[in-house]
């Protein structure tokens, strides 16, 4: 699947729910509005999206419909990876986002299949804002996604305390959807053995 279809479909089948002005859906995906228009225009003929004229606006939206929906959501997730599947699940939220990344067994290369996507999220983002599409993440995924949110003062506090649960992440191999290991580090400070990870590796 060339990746600019998958990059669009990802929207849509992480947040079946959402419906998306292109303008906005542009600007989540960082193109031109003009280089979304055929491509919806032919996954809404194919049926797999809908199109909703609202007043002066049109909308698009997944359609649940479609009798290879479930079908599409599981390709998808062989398909993609599944740091682009977190990133575009959280990239609505990404202005109030200062920090973003997978921990854990994934972000070590040790995924299995029933691997929890364990994800940290710090910012002036609130828990309640991400909570419906990353559940709409976790049954495409069919594992679970256990995010923690932190507030940037709290996060900087616990990490000068030497939380020990943040100074063991600290150490240990990161994938970031938002922001890096050096800027991490830069902003709160770290150990030299920090382990960095490229976002899109083993993911």
């Amino acid at each position: 699947m060339p990746r600019g279809r998958q990059a669009i479909l990802g929207s849509f089948l992480v947040q079946p729910e959402r419906r998306w002005y292109l303008s906005d859906l542009a600007h989540h995906l960082h193109v031109q509005p003009s280089s979304l228009q055929r491509e919806l225009a032919s996954l809404t003929s194919a049926g797999i999206l809908r199109r909703d004229p609202d007043g002066n606006r049109v909308y698009y939206q997944a359609n649940p419909a479609f009798p290879l929906f479930p079908e599409l959501q599981r390709i998808f997730v062989k398909t993609a990876g599944l740091a682009d599947q977190v990133r575009w699940t959280l990239a609505p939220f990404f202005e109030r986002i200062d920090f973003a990344f997978i921990y854990g067994s994934i972000a070590r290369g040790e995924r299995t299949g029933n691997s929890d996507v364990d994800l940290i999220v710090v910012g002036s983002v609130g828990l309640a804002d991400p909570s419906m599409p990353l559940r709409e993440l976790e049954r495409a995924l069919g594992v679970p996604v256990n995010v923690t949110v932190y507030a940037a003062a709290e996060f900087a506090g616990k990490w000068k305390q030497e939380n020990h649960f943040l100074r063991t992440i600290a150490r240990e191999q990161k994938i970031f959807m938002k922001g890096s290991e050096h800027e991490l580090a830069n902003t709160f400070g770290g150990p030299e053995d920090q382990g960095s990870h490229d976002e899109q590796a083993r993911a």
